[in-house]
């Protein structure tokens, strides 16, 4: 009795655990190459923000900003994904416009791969996306479905 009270215990507790808590959103292969490539762009802006907290407010190689658009040209982050292209974001407060186009490759991000993407990023809220490609493809209904998600 005791080891069928066990048995049942940890059956309840691993449905908790492995419960999806975004309502059962698994993303597609699309949505997720766009959220790898938006997490390398990530990594790569926090590996900016600590370099310039630890130079001086000094750029690392790579990497410029200039009137709200940030390039970054020829770029490797820690995962090893080169990156080249620009972004920009319009200043707080929301909404904000945001606008990217870059290209990575090799590391995480594997074969060479353009994005372009445009989005508002409310003050509260999913992002709305106008504009989102892959290399040449139209993926913006994707991508709007990743951020609703997010």
């Amino acid at each position: 009795m005791r080891t069928m009270f066990i048995a049942l215990l940890c059956l309840v507790l691993l449905s908790f655990v492995s419960c999806d808590l975004d309502g059962g959103f698994v993303p597609n292969p699309t949505q997720e190459r766009i959220q790898l490539l938006l997490d390398e762009l990530h990594l790569a802006d926090q590996e900016v923000m600590q370099y310039k907290a630890a130079n001086a407010g000094a750029f690392p190689a790579g990497y410029t900003e200039a009137a709200g658009t940030r390039t970054y040209t020829s770029y490797t982050n820690a995962n090893g994904t080169l990156i080249d292209g620009t972004d920009n974001l319009s200043a707080p407060p929301p909404p904000q416009y945001g606008q990217t186009d870059m290209d990575f490759s090799g590391g995480e991000a594997g074969s060479l791969t353009r994005l372009r993407l445009n989005m508002t990023i409310p003050a509260s809220g999913p992002r709305t996306v106008t504009f989102c490609h892959l290399d040449d493809t139209d993926v913006m209904a994707d991508a709007q479905a990743l951020f609703e998600h997010q």
